[in-house]
């Protein structure tokens, strides 16, 4: 059962639901490709993080802002780069009803991921509360995952297997306000939790959770929580 059988379950179990909304990204670029001057410094810095994280399985930007402690040799180029935002681009909707039906176009420069917000049959916007893991799969990983999930009252809904971590999607829809009380709550959980996309959610002022493979892997669910 992938994100898109999850999404057509979600429909069926709240009828109130009208359209899921979509959106495409850009394929990631590498930080060396986004600096024009990358130098001795930002080469040093990037080699620096990339052992932390490595070594203790942190999130890129995690890894980058740990490395400047204690140390002169650090590239402020670099730490600009985390103020960076791909803010959402194409949104398209789709009815709850033709969910199953559609069938979404993507590749490796458009990527695709469904966002929280749907449009109810009355006409106003509610989300689905979602969550992005940055924790290593594992059999005693996982049963950190559904702690958190628990902690932040999130016990209705999907947690699949992202290829490299872990998803939440709820099984109903929610208030933005609440939502970003939960995601505010979340980010007391990071590294466990990806860091840098609860603060690119926030900005935005919804979620998002890629739908295609990755590395070769199509996200399935694991564990339904009732």
């Amino acid at each position: 059962m992938n994100t898109i059988d999850v999404l057509s379950i979600i429909g069926k179990e709240n009828d109130n639901i009208d359209s899921f909304s979509f959106h495409t990204f850009p394929k990631q670029i590498l930080l060396q490709d986004k600096l024009s001057n990358w130098g001795k410094v930002e080469q040093a810095h990037f080699e620096k993080a990339m052992e932390l994280r490595e070594q203790l399985h942190l999130p890129f930007w995690d890894a980058i802002m740990i490395s400047t402690f204690s140390t002169f040799t650090y590239s402020t180029a670099i730490l600009k780069m985390a103020l960076l935002h791909n803010h959402i681009e194409n949104i398209y909707y789709v009815k709850s009803t033709d969910i199953q039906q559609n069938r979404f176009s993507y590749n490796n420069d458009k990527r695709m991921a469904v966002c929280s917000s749907v449009i109810m049959k009355d006409g106003s916007i509610r989300h689905i509360p979602m969550l992005d893991f940055h924790i290593p799969i594992s059999d005693n990983n996982f049963h950190v995952v559904k702690e958190v999930c628990t902690m932040l009252n999130l016990h209705s809904g999907f947690i699949l297997n992202s290829g490299e971590s872990y998803h939440f999607i709820a099984s109903y829809t929610t208030t933005w306000d609440n939502l970003y009380t939960m995601l505010s709550q979340a980010l007391l959980f990071c590294p466990i939790l990806d860091r840098a996309w609860i603060s690119h959610q926030l900005q935005e002022k919804s979620c998002s959770l890629r739908i295609d493979k990755k590395n070769g892997i199509e996200t399935f669910v694991i564990k339904i929580l009732k």
